[in-house]
C-alpha cells in the first residue's frame, strides 16, 4: 500500500478521535471530503468484508432496510449484489455519500400532487389507466393508491429516498471501510458472496 493511503486512514481515524473534530464535522463530511477512488481502494485493502455485513444488516444506517441481497424483490433501493459490470468501485462510494447524484432508473421518487392540494411521494410499483401505486418509504410494508381522476401534478425528484446523511450514523471511519469492502465483494461476487457473508 501507499504511503499517501496509509497517512489517509491514519489521518481519517485520528481525526474521528479529536473532539475539536467532532464537533465541527460528522463521519460524513470527514469521508466527502476524500477523494472516492482513494476511499474504494482503502476499503480493498483494509476493510473487513465480514464486519461490513455487519453494519449493512444491523446498524443504525439500516441499509437492509431499503436494499436486499439475495432472492426478491427489493423494497425501495436496488439488489446490491446484482447492480451490473458497469457499475464501478468509485460509484459505489458515491452512492453512499451522494445518493441523490445518481438515481438508479427505476428507482426514482415519484411525486403526485392531488386536485385537493396533497403530495404523494414513493417510488413507483404500478400504473394502469385508472391508478398509480407508490411504495411510501416512510411504511415499506404500504402502498399509496392514487385515482388518476384525483392528480392534478406528477413529477419525479432529483432527491434519493435514500437520506444523504447515512454514514453519520456509523459509528467509526473503519465501520464505514467495512460496509464499502462487503459492497464491493458482494458486488464483484454476486449472490453467491452475499450469501456467503
Amino acid at each position: 500500500m501507499s504511503r499517501p493511503l496509509i497517512s489517509l486512514i491514519c489521518l481519517m481515524i485520528a481525526l474521528a478521535a479529536s473532539p475539536a473534530f467532532a464537533q465541527t464535522a460528522t463521519l460524513q463530511d470527514m469521508f466527502q471530503s476524500v477523494d472516492a477512488n482513494r476511499i474504494a481502494k482503502e476499503a480493498r485493502l483494509r476493510g473487513n468484508r465480514q464486519r461490513g455485513a455487519i453494519v449493512f444488516y444491523a446498524s443504525a444506517a439500516a441499509c437492509a432496510k431499503c436494499h436486499i441481497t439475495g432472492e426478491g424483490q427489493s423494497p425501495l433501493g436496488p439488489d446490491l449484489s446484482r447492480l451490473g459490470e458497469k457499475i464501478t468501485d468509485v460509484h459505489l462510494v458515491e452512492s453512499i455519500l451522494y445518493p441523490s447524484r445518481s438515481i438508479r432508473k427505476g428507482y426514482e421518487t415519484v411525486q403526485l400532487v392531488t386536485v385537493n392540494g396533497q403530495v404523494r411521494s414513493g417510488m413507483m410499483v404500478s400504473e394502469d389507466d385508472e391508478k398509480i401505486v407508490l411504495r411510501d418509504a416512510a411504511n415499506l410494508q404500504a402502498n399509496i393508491t392514487v385515482a388518476k381522476d384525483d392528480i392534478d401534478d406528477r413529477g419525479s425528484s432529483k432527491v434519493s429516498m435514500m437520506p444523504a446523511d447515512l454514514v453519520a450514523t456509523l459509528k467509526s471511519p473503519r465501520e464505514f471501510l467495512d460496509l464499502v469492502s462487503y459492497l464491493l465483494a458482494i458486488h464483484d461476487g454476486g449472490r453467491e458472496r452475499a450469501d456467503e457473508l
